[in-house]
């Protein structure tokens, strides 16, 4: 079947080259004919291999985040009064919302149950302490999935 596309009338010679320049652009992109479907099925493969694996290589910003050696300094400080007293305040208050966070994001359940087990905000803070004592360099909000990872393993 052979098909032929009709120019407008009065095209004249500048219509008739400038299709002719679109039927060779098209033709170089996507090959002879019958190659128009191949080219386009690999064109869709790449792409689709592409929007595939590119999730995986993506890494999620997180804000107010803050290091272990904050976390311990702040904890040192913590029996002042005033802005030292605060911070700590907020770092606590930050975990906690993080942590909730992500248990609601996830939808398993980190606290645990009342009276069956239940985890209270000190034994979090406790938890956070003694790991950041042994890893200050280490980023609080990666030790807090660490510790989300744990409690919530096998739910």
């Amino acid at each position: 079947m052979n098909m032929r596309c009709v120019l407008p009338s009065g095209g004249g010679k500048t219509a008739q080259r400038r299709y002719q320049q679109r039927r060779l652009r098209r033709k170089a992109f996507f090959g002879q004919k019958g190659q128009s479907m191949k080219t386009f099925s690999r064109f869709t493969l790449i792409g689709l291999v592409l929007v595939l694996f590119s999730g995986s290589a993506l890494a999620v910003g997180i804000r107010g985040s803050f290091r272990c050696g904050q976390w311990i300094e702040a904890l040192e400080k913590r029996n002042n009064s005033g802005a030292d007293f605060a911070t700590r305040v907020v770092m606590e208050m930050w975990l906690l919302g993080y942590l909730s966070g992500m248990s609601y994001e996830s939808n398993k359940e980190f606290w645990g149950e009342q009276n069956i087990n239940w985890l209270d905000n000190q034994s979090v803070f406790l938890w956070m302490d003694n790991y950041c004592r042994a890893k200050p360099l280490e980023n609080v909000a990666d030790a807090a999935a660490i510790l989300f990872a744990e409690r919530t393993r096998g739910k």
